[in-house]
């Protein structure tokens, strides 16, 4: 098939027709550009705003965030609170049970008992501290501290001035030997060892020396040395009885007689 081919002097008018064509193209294009760029404007702001909504969704959750870790802080705290408070109340709560468990011996029989049993052994003690001063050192006067001079006074080393010492010393075990179940352990293990030291004393060296008319100076060294241990071992059980009779009559429903 032959090219078609347009006559010369028709071709002014063909041109026309292509520039018009042309034209409307071009404004067909503009308008669907226009379209294009319109939906895509809104599009855009479309996607813009889920944007922003998206952006105040996530700030609220982040406050809520933030507001749920300040109350669960503050949960904590009022726990942790709640329970040194309950700490304390309980440590309250045994001291409390602690010390009526002290008092209800005081309270009945059993306490007056102890009580009646300290005031009677600190009274025996205190014949044996006077008996033992008359004879050692009859210069001091009742309530001093026994001491022993540098050399011993003549009644101190004769036979007859330690009867009243032995007798009081024995009133004094024979007290402790009826009342030691009404005491506690560390005062009747206190007077326990006064009780020995004291027989051990008195019958191993004091007796033996004031027995001889001369004694020898090995057994005035002995008896020294003997006496010594007791005056030293005395304000021991002095005060360990002083001090179970004052916590005796200081425990809650106590009366000190």
């Amino acid at each position: 098939m032959a090219e078609e081919t347009i006559p010369l002097a028709d071709r002014p008018a063909a041109l026309t027709l292509d520039d018009d064509a042309v034209r409307r193209l071009r404004e067909q294009l503009h308008g669907e550009v226009g379209e294009l760029r319109e939906e895509m404007r809104g599009e855009l702001s479309g996607a813009l705003g889920q944007t922003r909504d998206l952006d105040n969704r996530l700030a609220r959750l982040a406050d809520d965030l933030r507001a749920g870790q300040g109350e669960q802080e503050a949960f904590g705290r009022a726990v942790g609170e709640a329970r040194d408070r309950q700490e304390r109340e309980v440590a309250g709560l045994r001291q409390d049970l602690s010390a009526l468990q002290r008092a209800l011996p005081a309270t009945g029989a059993f306490g007056q008992r102890r009580g009646e049993a300290l005031a009677e052994l600190y009274s025996q003690l205190a014949r044996v501290e006077g008996a033992l001063g008359a004879v050692v050192n009859p210069v001091l006067l009742p309530g001093e501290p026994l001491a022993l001079p540098n050399e011993f006074f003549p009644e101190t080393l004769s036979w007859e001035s330690w009867k009243d010492v032995g007798d009081r010393a024995f009133a004094f075990g024979d007290a402790f030997s009826q009342s030691r179940i009404a005491l506690d352990p560390a005062t009747a293990t206190a007077v326990e060892r006064f009780v020995a030291t004291l027989r051990h004393a008195l019958t191993g060296a004091v007796y033996p020396s004031v027995k001889d008319d001369v004694p020898t100076p090995q057994q005035l060294r002995a008896m020294r040395a003997a006496l010594e241990e007791i005056i030293a071992t005395l304000p021991t059980v002095r005060q360990r009885l002083e001090t179970a009779y004052h916590d005796l009559t200081a425990l809650p429903g106590a009366s000190e007689d």
